[in-house]
């Protein structure tokens, strides 16, 4: 262990750093990087080195580049976790392990930061500061449930927030940052939410592209040149820079939308959980559409009414125009009845019976768009009930801000022309290494399963697993493989048991055993006639077989 003492100065404000890497490029440049914070920085060059660093000396914080010699990073949590009154861990990783982190290290062993390439070293000393200074209450969370993720949701919209939510369920992550109060960009969450199986799911790329582009990428990954997603299909011809970012920017809203399909999740706002490089913009869709949207999709209307309960009985008013309601939502025009209805004479109880209605209801009280307020009539009736049909998420549900932009202008006047132009968005790395080459092999094995090689097929998915351990979809072809590959295997060994046991019945014609065998086999075929003719040919031959006397009884009783 080699310790490098970069600026020794008086007072209380010298931060102890303890920095866990293998390679002496990185540990050059985080020093420094700390040149200029008067900070002891304590280089250790392995998860063990670190460990006995921690319990020897104290450290404010503990820096650790992944991949290390000897632990793997479930295993550096770990170790760094038990060492009693260890301090914050930030975890720099190279070679992109996000799902081991956010699915199998424990909560209380976990970074407090996870960063990824591209990394500006020169930065970490600001990140390391805003993490020591973190009060214990200095973000927003939320309880289990998809209420209380909507109430943090508006929360972030109203105060027009600035950082990160990490919402956890089913064992997944989704991290979305905001900017202003509104979804900039987002990552982790599910299989079916990357880039490339949602392009698939839409019809903008056929399988045999999306393969293409697979390998390109995995081979770029070897040669030291990864490439994103959005690059291979712009240089294929797939896809223009325009359509990329519109995938983008609907992607964003899915993987947003999606973590309300988890009723046991938690959610935590934290404003200072930032990205080290600037985020180009896309054009996601308001908050108020991929909330529509994403309630249409994942919540019923019992939910709904029972989460907006105790205020039934009072009135609901909008607290702004028709027009503005029908612009932040993307509604139609058709729309505006039921907007009209919201006019503080009929009772929010009332008014979410209608089945079709009570999601567009919900997303207006939860933004702020329309609110309870004291009776001052009494209300008619309730409407009939009337049900409906959740629609598929698409960009049909939601109206991009460009799109509204766009009809704004265009409604005030023929002649002004937009102000808003494509900004030059770089698609963010979506897929990561073992995400991208499990997915390559996943293709792979479905050709194989296509064209009947079941024994490849298996290989192949047990590869796909050990990559992708946690992803259920992969588990579950890994388990079809395996049952068709092994249904083969039984028609094979069946298909010679038969032929070995006639020709020993040929053989040998005083044996009882291949006609046994032989009468078990057409039990299990359900040939009762031929299995009675085998069975009493062993009995005939041999009256103490077994396994006759069992079938010719099942013979009886089935007849």
């Amino acid at each position: 262990m080699v310790q490098v003492e970069v600026c020794v100065l008086a007072g209380n404000g010298k931060q102890r750093v303890l920095l866990v890497t293998a390679s002496d490029d990185e540990a050059g440049a985080v020093a420094a990087a700390f040149q200029s914070e008067g900070a002891f920085v304590t280089r250790a060059k392995s998860a063990s080195d670190a460990a006995t660093a921690l319990s020897e000396a104290g450290f404010d914080i503990t820096l650790a580049f992944h991949p290390l010699p000897d632990a793997d990073v479930i295993g550096s949590c770990a170790t760094f976790g038990q060492v009693p009154g260890a301090p914050p861990v930030i975890l720099i990783d190279m070679i992109d392990q996000r799902a081991a982190i956010e699915n199998t290290v424990p909560s209380e062993m976990r970074p407090v930061r996870v960063l990824r390439k591209p990394l500006d070293l020169g930065k970490l000393p600001a990140l390391v500061r805003k993490v020591l200074d973190d009060a214990p209450d200095a973000g927003l969370e939320a309880e289990m449930g998809f209420a209380p993720l909507v109430l943090l949701l508006a929360e972030i919209h109203r105060t027009h927030a600035t950082g990160t939510l990490e919402v956890r369920g089913d064992g997944l992550c989704t991290r979305v940052y905001f900017e202003n109060g509104e979804p900039m960009s987002a990552e982790g969450g599910s299989l079916r939410e990357t880039l490339g199986r949602m392009l698939l799911r839409t019809g903008d790329i056929s399988e045999e592209d999306y393969v293409r582009v697979i390998d390109k990428m995995t081979d770029q990954i070897f040669e030291n040149e990864p490439l994103r997603m959005g690059e291979v299909l712009i240089e294929f011809g797939l896809l223009s820079q325009e359509a990329v970012e519109d995938a983008l920017a609907h992607q964003v809203g899915e993987k947003l939308t999606s973590c309300l399909q988890w009723r046991d999740t938690t959610a935590t706002f934290d404003p200072d959980d930032l990205p080290l490089d600037p985020i180009e913009p896309l054009d996601v869709a308001p908050i108020e559409q991929l909330l529509l949207a994403g309630l249409r999709l994942y919540v019923t209307g019992d939910e709904i009414r029972e989460a907006l309960a105790a205020d039934g009985k009072k009135p609901l008013k909008l607290t702004t125009s028709v027009d503005e309601c029908i612009r932040l939502l993307g509604l139609e025009n058709a729309d505006r009845k039921a907007l009209h209805s919201i006019d503080g004479k009929r009772t929010l109880g009332a008014l979410v019976l209608n089945e079709e209605r009570v999601h567009l209801f919900g997303t207006l009280i939860w933004m702020g768009l329309a609110a309870p307020v004291e009776r001052t009539a009494r209300p008619p009736k309730a409407p009939a009930p009337e049900r409906r049909g959740r629609p598929e998420f698409a960009r049909e549900v939601i109206m991009p801000r460009k799109r509204m932009k766009a009809a704004a202008a265009k409604k005030a006047t023929a002649t002004q022309s937009s102000a808003d132009e494509a900004t030059e968005a770089t698609p963010a790395p979506e897929e990561n290494q073992p995400r991208l080459e499990a997915e390559q092999l996943f293709r792979r094995a479905q050709s194989q399963l296509d064209a009947d090689r079941f024994d490849d097929a298996v290989s192949t998915m047990r590869r796909v697993v050990d990559l992708q351990p946690l992803e259920p979809e992969y588990r579950m072809f890994e388990s079809w493989a395996l049952y068709l590959h092994t249904r083969v295997e039984v028609r094979i060994a069946r298909a010679k048991t038969v032929a070995a046991a006639r020709r020993m019945a040929e053989a040998d014609t005083k044996a009882a055993v291949p006609h046994a065998i032989l009468g078990t086999l057409a039990l299990e075929d359900g040939d009762e006639e031929l299995a009675r003719k085998e069975f009493q040919a062993a009995l005939i031959r041999d009256p103490e077989n077994e396994e006759a006397q069992r079938g010719i009884k099942l013979v009886r009783g089935a007849s």
